[in-house]
């Protein structure tokens, strides 16, 4: 099961990280973003969480930001295992039509980077390998 937590570590989503058996922390390479991103490692390895139990996954990979992902890996101390490219108009797109690009888009370059993120996921924890919409296993 995956779930979607925000930054705070409140009460609510210790519990979740306690129960967690991987944690996938998706950033992008801003300034504000790799603090927070810093912050949430500090605070989950001081709880116990083993570091290879945390990887990062940097969101719109393909940005530009000023900030390279060598650049941000350096300040974080950690390789950044994953990458969600940036495809504004497919997901802006998707969001205002209120059909997901999964199912409308999968093959576009961000609908591909999703699955290529989500196989990767399946193959490090040994779930099934997910499937483009409308596909059979």
């Amino acid at each position: 099961m995956i779930l979607d937590i925000d930054k705070r570590l409140d009460e609510i989503n210790l519990k979740i990280l306690d129960q967690a058996d991987q944690f996938f922390v998706v950033m992008t390479a801003d300034l504000s973003c790799l603090k927070n991103v810093r912050l949430v490692l500090e605070t989950i390895g001081h709880l116990g969480v083993e570091p290879a139990k945390v990887h990062l996954v940097l969101n719109r990979s393909n940005a530009f930001t000023g900030i390279s992902q060598k650049n941000a890996e350096s300040a974080l101390k950690r390789t950044i295992e994953y990458q969600v490219i940036n495809e504004y108009r497919g997901a802006i797109s998707a969001l205002n039509s209120g059909a997901p690009f999964m199912y409308t888009k999968a093959d576009s370059p961000l609908g591909r980077s999703l699955l290529d993120f989500g196989r990767s996921i399946d193959k490090a924890i040994g779930g099934p390998a997910p499937q483009p919409a409308g596909a059979t296993r």
